[in-house]
């Protein structure tokens, strides 16, 4: 389940990015994004492997991955 998780979440980013306008490539550091959405995959793949018994966990931090990875400008202001 994790492993699937973890490339659903970076194959909807890397689609994501792909429909973004070059403005957004001037604005905001697309290697630190792509890092920091992979980094996060792998994160939230090892809380799924932690919780795998916890069916409610597991929904709450594939929802929040979805929502982040799919608003990239908001996830540049955390970074």
């Amino acid at each position: 389940v994790a492993i699937r998780v973890s490339r659903d979440l970076r194959q909807k980013y890397f689609e994501h990015i792909q429909t973004l306008s070059m403005g957004f490539y001037q604005k905001y550091n697309i290697g630190s994004l792509s890092s920091r959405a992979v980094a996060d995959a792998g994160i939230i793949s090892m809380a799924i492997n932690s919780k795998t018994d916890d069916r409610d966990t597991i929904r709450l931090t594939q929802q929040s991955a979805i929502q982040l990875s799919s608003n990239a400008p908001t996830a540049a202001r955390f970074l």
